[in-house]
């Protein structure tokens, strides 16, 4: 039994990119039972070694994505991660939008799962910028779990999404329903949600997501990682990369990987926190695209590193005073 649940590991891998070790076996088989039951087979795992590889694959993954991932997710997450995006992505929005160059800005928050990530950012920059509308700003919400996505689409949640969101955000952007909480159809707008596999699907910058080729300006695959062996988390970053935009930004959880998978970017400290930025330009170039108006309310500094294989360099960028 442990060797057929070893190959069917292995075929997980191939093409969820899951890594399923042999301490989860007794995990796995339960999984197995639960997808079984719901597609209405017998609980064979030889039935899903074939049919991971067969013509259906794509029912077979889909199934097994709701019992594989863990869906646990909330409004404004990661602390940190919010406040880069209040200080740091709205004032490029805002320049943007001020210059009327390169809309609509785009976001992709891949590996969403039931859609907090993205509703979250359209709330903070709606919240932030007044003249915002729909075709200023595209996000992009995938994830491997069908489920998720339906879920995502539907925008209504219940308290627990809420455990760290404000009632002035809850009053402004929700509408209650009893026990659950409906997201304005004004913040939807700005938001669509697909199916997404990130180990055998095409990437955004390979096909069409919102018109032909897209190339973003922030990328937010967080919490997924911890799911993938070394090779899926090396080729994954590597095709992000490719679809972030010249000097687009990139951001993870930040114990989720080491210098190893961030060769494609330049290192930010903002607030004891790090992030990512895909730079073209020559590294000593970089500040004249992060020149920030002074305000004391924020940090006066931005710290940007290379990567450790390129060297240990440390660049601070100074906000001009006003």
């Amino acid at each position: 039994m442990n060797e057929s649940l070893n190959r069917l590991a292995e075929s997980i891998l191939s093409v969820m990119g899951i890594y399923i070790a042999n301490d989860r076996f007794e995990h796995l088989e339960k999984v197995i039972a639960q997808a079984s039951k719901e597609l209405g087979l017998d609980n064979d795992v030889q039935t899903w070694i074939s049919g991971l590889s067969g013509k259906e694959s794509d029912l077979y993954v889909k199934t097994l994505a709701k019992y594989l991932t863990i869906g646990e997710t909330y409004f404004f997450r990661e602390e940190e991660t919010m406040q880069f995006i209040r200080e740091i992505i709205v004032e490029e929005v805002q320049n943007r939008i001020k210059t009327k160059t390169n809309l609509p800005y785009k976001i992709w928050c891949a590996a969403c799962s039931t859609g907090e990530e993205p509703y979250s950012i359209a709330v903070i920059l709606h919240s932030a910028i007044k003249e915002l509308t729909n075709d200023k700003v595209k996000i992009l919400g995938t994830d491997i779990n069908p489920s998720a996505i339906e879920s995502a689409k539907r925008g209504i949640y219940r308290e627990w999404s809420f455990r760290t969101t404000t009632d002035d955000i809850k009053n402004q952007y929700f509408i209650r329903l009893g026990k659950e909480y409906a997201v304005n159809d004004e913040i939807k707008s700005f938001v669509t949600f697909n199916y997404h596999n990130l180990k055998s699907d095409t990437f955004p910058c390979q096909n069409i997501f919102f018109s032909g080729k897209e190339y973003f300006d922030l990328i937010i695959c967080r919490n997924v990682f911890i799911y993938f062996d070394k090779i899926t988390i090396a080729s994954t970053v590597q095709k992000l990369s490719e679809c972030l935009a010249d000097t687009g930004w990139f951001i993870t959880s930040q114990t989720e990987l080491n210098e190893e998978y961030l060769k494609y970017f330049k290192k930010l400290n903002f607030k004891k926190s790090y992030f990512y930025k895909k730079c073209t330009l020559p590294f000593s170039d970089i500040s004249k695209s992060l020149v920030l108006k002074s305000d004391e309310n924020r940090f006066n500094t931005l710290k940007i590193s290379k990567s450790s294989h390129v060297s240990d360099d440390i660049i601070s960028i100074k906000r001009p005073s006003d």
